[in-house]
Parts: structure tokens; sequence; C-alpha cells
């Protein structure tokens, strides 16, 4: 019903996907329903994303790798609009020098939002959460559990929505 309503919802187009692989653990399924999308829908940040979510599960490495440089210039930023994405590819596919550039662009990237005027706190708990797993990745284990401690304070004490909380946690 609610793509009868909102035909082009990337959301809900890829909603389907999404619950194939994380619920039902059916990949084949999510791939197909990948597949399926409209021309149009698989190249904007959110079917971009899930593919390489999938990409990641199931060990496809070197496509994660390539869905992630999509997925940064899906986001508009080709330069560095999925740095965390491309990064967890890049040390899962063993690739650690180069994911190590990356990485450190990254951490600043997510330091500076942090400390924008008049992010909304989901946002910056967000970035913290992310800030933190860079900061995991390049061994500065201990920033990274304050960095986490900082977001589920956030998280708790501005009442943030219940998956966006999720997420953070």
């Amino acid at each position: 019903r609610g793509l009868e309503a909102n035909p082009d919802d990337e959301a809900l187009q890829t909603f389907p996907a999404l619950a194939a692989q994380r619920a039902d653990c059916d990949f084949d399924a999510a791939r197909t329903l990948l597949a399926e999308l409209p021309a149009e829908t698989t190249s904007r940040p959110r079917a971009t994303y899930q593919a390489w979510n999938l990409a990641m599960t199931i060990g496809d490495y070197a496509q994660a790798m390539e869905l992630a440089r999509r997925l940064a210039i899906a986001n508009g930023d080709p330069d560095g609009g999925a740095d965390l994405e491309l990064a967890l590819a890049q040390v899962e596919h063993g690739q650690l020098a180069e994911s190590r550039t990356v990485l450190v662009r990254a951490r600043e990237k997510f330091g500076r939002q942090i400390t924008e005027p008049g992010r909304p706190v989901q946002l910056v708990a967000d970035s913290l959460s992310d800030l933190a797993l860079v900061n995991v990745l390049l061994g500065d284990r201990e920033v990274a559990l304050e960095q986490m401690h900082r977001a589920l304070e956030l998280v708790d004490r501005d009442n943030v929505d219940a998956l966006a909380a999720v997420d953070v946690q």
C-alpha cells in the first residue's frame, strides 16, 4: 500500500530487499529484489547502500568496494561521501594500507560533523558512532570508547527516535 501511494519512495522500494536480507537471511532474494528496482532507483543512495550492505554480508568485498565508490557519487561527494563503507570493505578485502588513508579522511569528516552548529542530536550521535568505528579500525580504542559513550548519552538524554537509537547502539 505504501508503494501504491508513493511509487517513487526509495525507502519503500528498497525495503523488501532489506527485509529479505536481515529478517529472512535470504540473500538470493535480496539480490533479486535489488536487481528488479527501477533503473533510476539503483543509483540513489539508499539502494546503493543496501547493495553495499548485501555485498559486505555475503563477503563480496571487491563488489562492496565498487559499491562504496558508487555510494560516494550517489551521496554527491565522490571524494569522500562513503569513506567508512569503502574502508570497511578494504579492511575485509585485506587492503589495510589503502584503508588507513580512507579512515584518516573519514575521521576528519566525522570530527567536523560532530561540531557543526545546529546539527540535530540524532545526526551528532550517528557521527560519533561512525567516528568510534573509524577509531577502532585505526587502533584508537580508548578514544572510540569515549565517543561511543558520548553517542549513547546523547541518544538517552534527548530521547532520539527508536530506530536511530538502535543504529547508534
